[in-house]
């Protein structure tokens, strides 16, 4: 017996030996595969960025139609031999770039400023480490540019809109533009300043909001952006960002915010009682309501609610406009100052941009 214990030893040698080369043959087979996997990883990842990057340069160039006066040095010149193709980085990222073309009647052109009437088809490929997208998208530009404070049947022409019942429980002044209730107009207290009420059928032939994208589309590509895909409240001022929020975005008492676009899809609050928040040059825009639990100062800026919008107590708006999709209620006394040019640098002066589809 001891004698065949003995005689398996070598058996055994063997044994191990094989299965060492047998998983030596397997972790070789799978060592191409796991390689090839990495590869497709970084690739697709590559796809995918190069895609957001191209989409940014078109976005870009949206939003340059909104403007009033049009910086367009940046997009392909067919007519220059110097920069025939014009590659920019993407945030100062030497391994991201684009380039973007625009057409007017199928033939490339660099639009005039502001871009004349048509539908323009704007194309940009976007390079990310190995990878290439193109995008393009079609756009329709009306006479004069941009969508806002020139065209009487826009939103943005009035100090205050409503898509439907507008309410100023404590009165107030309201300067320079007048004010649109869809449905309603419910003023309590005197209402000074001398403007226009348009409501009812004096209302039936003006413009709803344009789509909550096409507003998120309108961003300074000058201004960083920074995503928040959890909501957001910020604890210190904000200067000079647009900030993309998914969910609601909070106001804290006592912060600022100058230079500032906020583009929230769920809610926006401000928390302040009266004590504090100073907006300047802003532009705050909440694909559901905005509210406030006390009397906030909204600065110079253009306020933008898709659902409704609450304020409870008095309320400043030393210059722009507040845009609502649904009811607007006032509690307490306003001061309203509509300001064309600060609605100008964010929404155009002319009649509303239509983007068409995007390929």
């Amino acid at each position: 017996m001891k004698k065949y214990i003995k005689d398996q030893s070598g058996f055994t040698t063997v044994t191990a030996i094989g299965v060492m080369i047998f998983l030596g043959i397997v972790i070789a087979g799978l060592l191409p595969m796991a390689m090839n996997e990495v590869s497709l990883s970084v690739k697709n990842r590559d796809l995918l960025e190069a895609r957001y990057v191209a989409e940014a340069g078109c976005k870009r160039a949206i939003a340059e139609f909104f403007q009033n006066t049009q910086d367009w040095s940046w997009i392909d010149n067919p007519k220059s031999a110097a920069s025939p193709i014009n590659w920019r980085n993407y945030i100062d990222s030497a391994d991201k770039k684009y380039h973007t073309s625009i057409e007017l009647n199928g033939a490339k052109v660099v639009p005039s400023s502001p871009a004349g009437a048509g539908t323009y088809t704007i194309t940009t490929t976007g390079v990310a480490g190995s990878a290439t997208k193109v995008v393009s998208v079609s756009v329709t530009v009306p006479s004069g540019g941009g969508g806002g404070s020139a065209d009487p049947k826009s939103p943005f022409h009035y100090t205050l809109f409503s898509g439907s019942d507008l309410r100023l429980n404590g009165g107030g002044v309201v300067n320079n533009a007048d004010i649109v209730g869809m449905d309603s107009i419910d003023v309590n207290g005197k209402l000074d300043g001398g403007r226009k009420q348009i409501t009812g059928k004096d209302a039936a032939g003006l413009n709803p909001l344009p789509p909550f994208s096409d507003l998120t589309s309108l961003r300074d590509p000058s201004r960083p952006v920074t995503n928040y895909p959890f909501g957001y409240e910020p604890t210190s001022d904000v200067n000079n960002k647009t900030l993309v929020v998914n969910g609601d975005f909070i106001v804290p008492k006592n912060v600022n915010f100058s230079g500032t676009t906020v583009f929230a899809t769920g809610n926006i609050i401000f928390e302040s009682d009266g004590s504090g928040n100073n907006l300047n040059n802003c532009f705050f825009v909440a694909q559901g309501d905005i509210t406030a639990k006390g009397g906030p100062n909204f600065g110079t800026s253009l306020i933008v609610a898709y659902g409704n919008l609450t304020v409870k107590g008095s309320s400043d708006l030393n210059g722009g406009a507040i845009i609502v999709g649904g009811d607007a209620t006032f509690s307490g006394r306003g001061n309203f100052n509509y300001n064309a040019n600060l609605i100008d640098k964010f929404i155009g002066p002319g009649g509303t941009i239509k983007v068409n589809s995007w390929k």
